[in-house]
């Protein structure tokens, strides 16, 4: 018995453990073709001046949604933007630095496509889910 309740103690700690960097969802939408997404934890919203992190990832045709990841472990205290981004004629060997080429963005804490007024991530760890928006 001790055994068990040993087992169901580990068990618990595990599921209480903080999440590391910043996690989340993003939901892209209608894809029909796969592609790549680009997530970025920058302080000035342009991906071709330096950022904080950032993850590429490939998308499947069809899929709508995907988990993403970012290791903040390096990343300095302070105030940031979230966004991401999709284009669907790229693969992840493409570094996505014009974000005219995107089809879609999405920023945390924006309902559309435009860019929050002032950056709005200030916890480096946590769940930041983004829905990217078509471009005009």
């Amino acid at each position: 018995m001790s055994l068990a309740l040993a087992f169901a103690f580990t068990a618990c700690e595990s599921d209480s453990d903080p999440i590391e960097g910043i996690q989340g969802t993003l939901t892209i939408g209608s894809n029909s073709s796969g592609g790549a997404y680009y997530v970025y934890l920058d302080d000035d919203a342009d991906p071709a001046l330096e950022y904080g992190a950032r993850v590429i990832g490939e998308l499947d045709p069809g899929q709508t949604s995907v988990s993403y990841s970012l290791d903040t472990s390096t990343v300095p205290a302070g105030s940031y933007y979230l966004y991401a981004g999709y284009d669907s004629e790229s693969t992840t060997n493409m570094d996505p630095l014009n974000p005219g080429w995107w089809e879609k963005i999405g920023w945390y804490g924006s309902e559309n496509f435009e860019a929050p007024v002032s950056r709005n991530v200030t916890e480096l760890d946590g769940i930041y889910d983004i829905t990217l928006h078509d471009l005009p």
